[in-house]
């Protein structure tokens, strides 16, 4: 499989069908089908194992936010489009893909969001899904792997809190 299609239909989120980014795909592909920016870009660590990983983000219409695409030696790892929502009806889209293999909590914020993480690794994805709305308004995009090889080396780590105000209680 090349890195074309899996690319394309991410930049349509078209999400039908979709098995995983290539395992070859590198930073060069994305940027065919969107606009890279790489003067914003850092550094992090995704997965159980803190594996080092270096990011630049993308603009692309339907992605509002944009794309923050995750690389390890110049081959895209993770594809994470916040605010971004799957084309087509989601309904559907979840009958597809069946039951997740996980749901996880997530943070949005400093608020944990219980089972609001849904991992379909076989197929490359990760949906987070809004409970109580019906929606989902983050993709993560992956080649197939396990859920140990996503939860170790893939998945980002959203987990945030307040810090106390300056002279404030610190109980």
């Amino acid at each position: 499989m090349g890195a074309y299609e899996p690319l394309a239909s991410f930049t349509r989120r078209d999400l039908r069908g979709w098995r995983g980014l290539a395992s070859d795909t590198r930073l060069d592909d994305v940027a065919r089908l969107a606009t890279v920016d790489s003067d914003f870009a850092g550094a992090g660590k995704l997965g159980s194992l803190f594996e080092p990983a270096e990011w630049v983000t993308a603009t692309l219409d339907g992605f509002p936010w944009g794309i923050r695409i995750w690389c390890r030696h110049e081959r895209v790892v993770l594809l994470d489009a916040e605010g971004a929502r799957p084309a087509g009806d989601l309904d559907a889209l979840l009958a597809e893909l069946g039951p997740p293999v996980a749901r996880w909590d997530a943070w949005l914020g400093s608020v944990r969001v219980a089972g609001s993480e849904w991992v379909y690794p076989d197929r490359g994805l990760t949906l987070y899904a809004i409970p109580g709305a019906g929606t989902v308004d983050r993709i993560l995009a992956y080649a197939a792997t396990t859920i140990d090889g996503y939860a170790r080396t893939l998945r980002p780590h959203t987990e945030t809190h307040l810090l106390p105000e300056p002279g404030g209680d610190r109980r």
